[in-house]
């Protein structure tokens, strides 16, 4: 897949561009829909597939400040753009500048620069200046401009339409199991691990303390996870939370590998979220403490017993 980060870079280079236009923020089965539309109307006229997408996100722009928690980062945005198949990416820097860029000034650069040939947005896309563009005018300019214009409905999985704020809510909640009809895949997050308090070693259950640079972390409790470490899955459980036990005011990803005993710390580690097991608790006790836990093993060993995911899924991108 060829990235593009400059408008002026992709002027000529693209065989009969069939083009969307998104944040993509999740990569979930929408978008996904989405590139296998625009991948076979590119192999129909033997064209290139383009997604034109942005960093940072619109919102975080215009709204001055983080208004909006992502799914992926731009690195793992485009990771997975690639994994489903796509040719090119025109990746835009999106600034106030360009927010204000006239409904025109925006054509522009869907036919000066990229050559759009065929275009794929959804119903209620607006574009330009205060978003004085919708589908409307861009079917108007499609036929000034000779590219075809085509509207894409939602895209709905039993009876939900899917929406990278669907996602977000649902992760949130800590639906990280029902999120997985609406992703297409297991929800992770990465990070390194990093020094902690040692209280999982003082109780015999060591744990390792993952620093995440992800803005959306499932809700405060105890999950079921997939562990990915140098090429090997493993199972585990992962706590997220505050540790009321010991009154933390700091919130940690701590996940416990069943099988492991290795000095991991500064290595990289992802924790795939199969399935909620428990919210988090205070304790009465240190002893309390340990009991549940040895329960939240045995019950993510069920849990995780019949689930099998490939280190070439699209989970570990």
């Amino acid at each position: 897949m060829k990235i593009f980060y400059d408008i002026k870079e992709i002027k000529g280079k693209i065989k009969n561009p069939v083009v969307t236009i998104g944040n993509f923020d999740g990569v979930h089965k929408g978008h996904q829909h989405i590139f296998k539309i625009i991948k076979e109307k590119a192999r129909k006229i033997n064209g290139e597939t383009v997604v034109m997408t942005f960093d940072p996100h619109p919102v975080k722009v215009l709204s001055g400040e983080d208004k909006i928690f992502l799914l992926t980062p731009t690195k793992k945005k485009l990771k997975l753009i690639e994994k489903f198949g796509i040719d090119n990416v025109l990746l835009i820097k999106f600034t106030k500048e360009f927010a204000n860029l006239e409904p025109e000034e925006f054509i522009k650069i869907l036919t000066e620069y990229v050559g759009v040939r065929e275009l794929y947005v959804g119903f209620n896309y607006f574009f330009g200046k205060n978003k004085k563009g919708n589908v409307d005018l861009l079917r108007e300019y499609g036929k000034i401009y000779n590219f075809n214009v085509h509207i894409l409905e939602p895209f709905i999985v039993d009876g939900i339409t899917v929406s990278s704020t669907l996602c977000r809510e649902y992760i949130a909640e800590g639906k990280v199991k029902e999120v997985l009809k609406f992703l297409g895949r297991y929800y992770l997050i990465e990070g390194k691990v990093v020094e902690g308090k040692h209280r999982g070693h003082k109780i015999g259950i060591p744990t390792a303390n993952i620093k995440s640079e992800q803005e959306v972390y499932p809700k405060e409790g105890v999950y079921a996870v997939k562990v990915a470490y140098r090429g090997k899955i493993y199972d585990g459980a992962c706590s997220i939370g505050f540790n009321p036990t010991f009154d933390s005011d700091r919130l940690t990803v701590e996940v416990h590998i069943f099988n492991f005993n290795k000095n991991i710390y500064n290595e990289d580690l992802k924790v795939v979220f199969i399935d909620r097991i428990r919210p988090m608790i205070k304790f009465k006790s240190i002893e309390e403490l340990k009991a549940t836990i040895l329960e939240d093993i045995e019950k993510a060993k069920k849990i995780l017993k019949p689930i099998k995911i490939s280190l070439k899924n699209p989970d570990f991108v």
